[in-house]
Formats: C-alpha cells, structure tokens, sequence
C-alpha cells in the first residue's frame, strides 16, 4: 500500500528540516513526500531542493503561485499516486513510526480512514490531545463532532477523487467543511489511541494570524458549503425526514458549530 504525504510549504525555514526529518525516517517505506512549494518567499525551497537530491526516489518537489493552505492541499491531492493520504503542516512533525501504525489498522480492518492522537506543541509545553471521545461507541458521530483537522489521519484518496471534495479555498477553517464530508462518505473509519502527530504552535502560523471578523466569516462560509454538499446529494425535504444516522450526525454537527462560534 503507497501513502502519499502531502507538505504544504510557506516561510517555513525554521521548522522545515524537523518536518522533512521525521517524514525521510518513517518506518515504513512505500511512501511519497510531496512537497508544494505555495510561493514560499524564504529559502524554504533550498532546504527542499537540498532534501529531494538526498532522498530523490521518495520525495516529489513542485512549486505553484500563492493560494493558500487549502490551494496547497488540493494541489498535493491531484499529484498523489498513492492509495492513502496523508497531510503534514511543514512546520509540524511526526512519530517515525506513524505511517506504519495507521497502515497497519487500515490493512488488518480495510479502514477507509484511520485517526490518532497529536500532541499540540506550544513554547516549552507539550500537551496530549485526543481526537476522539473514545468513550462513544458511534464512530462516525465521533469523528465528526470531535476529530479538528485533516492532518493526524490516513485517507483514502479516492474519497477525494470519487466524491470531488476539495478544500474550500482562500479561506481559515477549511477543514471545517472537509472533515464532514469525509466522515460522510467513508465506509469504514478506526481510531488507534496513540499520540503520532506533533502540532506546533508559532507566532507566524496562519491561525495566529487570523482576525476576528475574516475568521467569522470564513467559519460560515465553511459551514455553508457543508448545506451546499447534503442539498446537492440528496433532496432536502427526505433529508430532513431521514432516519439514517451519518446525515443527522452531520446536521446536528452543523448547529453544534454555529451555536460554540456565536459565543466567540
């Protein structure tokens, strides 16, 4: 099984040779690194440039115009020729042994998308975080009510390319309308309780970035191509009326999300 690690890169110099460290160093090995450059204006892309010469057979090096951590993400997903997915912030960093980890529960369960735990990595502290409430037996209702980003996961790409998902892009909280759709779409989705993924919090990341009025915004824009997906598969009236558990999940998911971001 071939895992495409998809690595968004942006002035991200300082942090970039962690990143690719622990992706040359997996375990396991049918891997591939792709590597978009998304106009990156430090030297990211000599760090990369340096990094592709050493490990040529595994790591795929592209460079496009600026669009964004979402243009970036679908950008990588088009270039993918793996089975799976995965998505690594470049200033974040992973367990050597992460990829083998998630192949192994997709292999042994044929897992259309397998999550684990991270670490969020701020200063000096290091705090564990859990992806899922492993006290519910739902799975799907936990993944999507709890599970915050795309990265931390193995996807099966063709839930991309089947289903045209793409990031919503030029927008924060992007996942936010991903991570449903997914939940939605998959089949099988597994949970390992370990802690495989390093999210590191920097003064430049994007999210420190973000002002109140254009997060607000992006957040329903977000939400609102979640309505635009359900009204676009199935007729809204039997939508509403539907005993099936995922699309309920999915609305109540919806009016959980504008109910915590009307207290912001």
């Amino acid at each position: 099984m071939k895992v495409s690690i998809i690595v968004p890169v942006y002035n991200v110099e300082e942090y970039l040779r962690k990143c690719l460290d622990s992706l040359v160093n997996q375990t396991y090995q049918n891997i591939e690194i792709i590597v978009v450059n998304d106009g990156t204006k430090d030297n990211s892309q000599s760090i990369v440039d340096e990094y592709k010469k050493k490990y040529s057979k595994i790591i795929k090096s592209y460079i496009k115009e600026n669009g964004g951590l979402a243009s970036a993400r679908n950008y990588g997903v088009d270039k993918a020729t793996g089975e799976y997915i995965m998505f690594v912030d470049s200033d974040d960093y992973i367990d050597t042994k992460m990829v083998e980890k998630l192949v192994k529960t997709a292999n042994k369960k044929h897992s259309d998308i397998v999550v684990s735990n991270f670490y969020r990595v701020e200063d000096d502290k290091t705090i564990e975080v859990k992806t899922l409430n492993i006290t519910s037996d739902d799975v799907y209702k936990n993944y999507i009510l709890n599970c915050s980003g795309a990265c931390w996961q193995l996807i099966k790409k063709e839930l991309f390319t089947k289903n045209n998902l793409r990031f919503l892009e030029k927008h924060f909280y992007e996942d936010i309308a991903v991570i449903p759709a997914l939940g939605m779409y998959a089949k099988r989705i597994d949970y390992i309780d370990d802690y495989l993924y390093y999210y590191v919090i920097r003064s430049g990341s994007i999210m420190n970035q973000v002002k109140y009025k254009k997060s607000f915004e992006d957040i329903f824009d977000s939400l609102f191509s979640i309505v635009f997906l359900l009204i676009t598969l199935f007729d809204i009236n039997s939508f509403f009326s539907s005993s099936s558990n995922k699309f309920n999940i999915i609305n109540s998911n919806s009016t959980l999300l504008l109910l915590a971001f009307f207290k912001l």
